[in-house]
């Protein structure tokens, strides 16, 4: 049971990270645009479009311009409309139809709510153990084949992504230190989840839909306004 409860804490964990690419730093980590990219240079242009439509929103979130209310912490249309971005960007590069309005709130909303209960049951991670967690995974990333697609596309997507939001090398950093932050955070909050199973028998399926049920709780016993 143990060895299950370990694949799930890890599993949940790897998931979680998929979310945001893996980072490279450093010249030798970004690849130049040219005509043997992986990733049309087109689609940086409309992520820097919808970036720079959602700097339009940019401010001081203030009760006129709180367009999304979650247990009484008011999120800017800015805010939104970048997360927004980032995820029809990866939908663009996979080649696959983008999220509806609708889901991409639905995922926002969702996220901002777990982030909140990890810092309440003391799981958020420190700045320096997400930068710590970054440098290991560099430091495997830096054995693997550098002619590997996997590894050219992630060199492409950051050294895109980076330019179009108009980033030196160390603010690029610091914005990835943040999501990662996140995301390992969410990650510790389901494998905290799943310590209740040890010593119980319980398949891996069964466990997923415990969590996912466990979610879908929390987020529909939280209060949340939207203001359209």
């Amino acid at each position: 049971m143990r060895k299950i409860l370990g694949f799930l804490a890890t599993l949940g964990l790897i998931i979680t990270i998929s979310l945001v690419v893996l980072p490279f730093k450093g010249n030798s980590h970004e690849v130049e645009a040219g005509n043997n990219n992986f990733i049309d240079d087109n689609l940086f242009e409309l992520y820097k479009n919808d970036i720079k439509q959602a700097k339009g929103d940019k401010g001081k979130v203030s009760e006129s311009s709180k367009y999304i209310v979650i247990e009484g912490k008011g999120f800017s249309k800015h805010d939104f409309k970048k997360y927004k971005a980032n995820k029809d960007l990866f939908k663009r590069i996979k080649k696959k139809k983008l999220f509806s309005k609708e889901e991409i709130r639905g995922m926002y909303i969702k996220e901002k709510i777990l982030v909140k209960k990890a810092k309440e049951k003391n799981l958020f991670v420190s700045t320096k153990k997400a930068k710590q967690y970054i440098n290991n995974l560099q430091n495997l990333l830096s054995k693997a084949d550098s002619n590997a697609k996997d590894v050219k596309m992630t060199k492409e997507f950051h050294l895109g992504v980076r330019k179009a939001l108009g980033m030196t090398k160390a603010e690029y950093e610091k914005y990835l230190v943040e999501k990662y932050q996140k995301a390992l955070s969410i990650g510790k909050l389901k494998s905290n989840f799943y310590k209740q199973y040890k010593g119980k028998k319980i398949s891996h399926g069964e466990a997923g839909r415990a969590w996912n049920n466990h979610v879908k709780e929390i987020v529909n016993n939280a209060s949340v306004k939207i203001n359209e």
